[in-house]
């Protein structure tokens, strides 16, 4: 296990924002998480509790790929807030550190939880995308949609 693995495996199974936003997944909802380019990881959330395993995520419709001053950035983040959680992995998007492919199709998106995720992030979210050009859903649609040919 890298070190990288062990700090998001806490931070994702013990910050309440992790829990909160997980949680809108339907049940066998899987996100793929690649560290350094190593072997994927998956995040999901079961009997309501956010589950960070050292395997491939099954069918993951949305994979991020992290680099470990992603992991060191987010880590430091207390994960009280989704909208502040929100906020440093967009941040982290916008410096590189991350990246996000969407290998699922547009409808799983819809239908599986993730914009209820997006709607948590709340006002905080909202505002560091708009400060950065992202004014409303469908400039969010298809931004999803540009992520999606990137499979």
């Amino acid at each position: 296990m890298s070190e990288s693995y062990t700090v998001l495996k806490e931070f994702f199974e013990n910050r309440p924002a992790c829990k909160e936003a997980l949680a809108k997944l339907k049940s066998g909802v899987e996100i793929g998480i690649l560290i350094d380019g190593e072997p994927a990881c998956a995040l999901f959330s079961e009997g309501g509790q956010p589950k960070f395993l050292d395997r491939e995520a099954n069918k993951p419709d949305v994979v991020f790929s992290v680099n470990s001053k992603a992991v060191q950035a987010i880590s430091k983040n207390l994960g009280e807030n989704v909208g502040d959680l929100s906020v440093q992995i967009l941040k982290e998007v916008k410096n590189q550190n991350m990246s996000i492919r969407v290998p699922g199709g547009f409808m799983a998106i819809m239908r599986n939880g993730y914009l209820s995720i997006i709607k948590l992030g709340g006002r905080q979210m909202w505002d560091y995308l708009a400060k950065h050009g992202i004014s409303n859903i469908g400039k969010v649609t298809s931004i999803i949609k540009d992520l999606m040919k990137k499979k």
